[in-house]
């Protein structure tokens, strides 16, 4: 219940910050399109900029998925150098020693078969990938129709300004016309 709350009022945040900047966008001297409007709401909006992550997120998994079929090989180098001292036992000798060793090696390997599953998790994942594709467009659509539904009702209440002014207008006329008429003529 509280984040259907939340998500309200988000929502009618979102909606409120439309409107003001439909208002902002008025005041300026560029002149917008509804498309205009449209466009520079999807490309700015936080939730579509975050879908667009996740997508993107879900084709690097894709190709993990893919790329762990693949061998791996590792390779490792080391060396050793050691200096010291030790007695002679023939001649009772200090003697120096260094000695020195290096140390190579090569692994790799190559998944053969894992119960099937490589190939269930490259389905998984492309599985993940489409649905992300499909949440990048709904959000694109959700944003469409919010600014399409601020225009709508920023149309409404021009229409209503309108109308109000239309019958203003014609009460005044109607007045005034009671006015003339109640008047005694001059005969």
């Amino acid at each position: 219940m509280i984040n259907k709350e939340k998500a309200y009022e988000k929502e009618l945040l979102y909606i409120i910050n439309v409107y003001a900047a439909f208002l902002g966008l008025w005041a300026q001297s560029k002149q917008w399109s509804l498309t205009d409007c449209i466009n520079y709401a999807v490309q700015h909006n936080i939730s579509v900029k975050k879908t667009e992550l996740n997508q993107q997120t879900a084709e690097i998994n894709l190709s993990q998925a893919k790329d762990n079929r693949l061998p791996t090989v590792s390779g490792s180098a080391s060396a050793n150098l050691n200096n010291g001292s030790a007695i002679n036992q023939i001649s009772n000798e200090r003697v120096s020693r260094r000695t020195f060793s290096n140390n190579f090696g090569v692994s790799a390997s190559m998944p053969l078969y894992q119960g099937n599953k490589l190939n269930l998790q490259i389905d998984r994942s492309q599985l993940l990938l489409e649905q992300n594709e499909l949440y990048v467009q709904e959000a694109k659509n959700n944003i469409t129709l919010s600014v399409l539904e601020a225009y709508l009702q920023a149309l409404y209440s021009y229409e209503g300004i309108a109308v109000a002014k239309k019958t203003q207008r014609a009460r005044r006329l109607k007045n005034l016309s009671k006015r003339k008429l109640s008047l005694p003529t001059a005969r």
